[in-house]
């Protein structure tokens, strides 16, 4: 068996097995290292297994790592390294935009109720 983060790799000459460790930039999935997809990042849990995780929404994907897009915007779908305002009448939120329901307007990136 194959330690944590390590996947088991056979000679094509010999047939002899033995173990090779993941490069620290992919996890090891069904015996082959592999790379996240470009809106996830990796995450090391107390055990030292690496997985990868999705990123948010409301967070684009810079160099593997998760970063804040500005109030009001989310994670570019065509492109995960930027982000994109929400519609006139809808916030961010960490599920994406989310948008007023009837008598609320988006003030600074928060639901605003309106009196009227």
């Amino acid at each position: 068996t194959c330690g944590i983060n390590e996947v088991v790799e056979e000679d094509a000459t010999t047939g002899i097995r033995s173990c090779k460790a993941c490069p620290d930039s992919e996890v090891a999935v069904e015996n082959a290292c592999t790379s996240c997809s470009p809106i996830q990042f990796i995450e090391t849990g107390e055990d030292g297994v690496r997985v990868c995780k999705d990123c948010k929404p409301n967070q684009n994907v810079i160099a593997g790592e998760c970063k804040d897009c500005d109030a009001g915007e989310v994670r570019d779908e065509a492109d995960p390294t930027a982000c994109t305002a929400c519609s006139s009448n809808e916030i961010s939120t960490d599920n994406g935009c989310l948008a007023c329901g009837d008598n609320e307007l988006v003030v600074d990136n928060a639901v605003s109720h309106n009196l009227f």
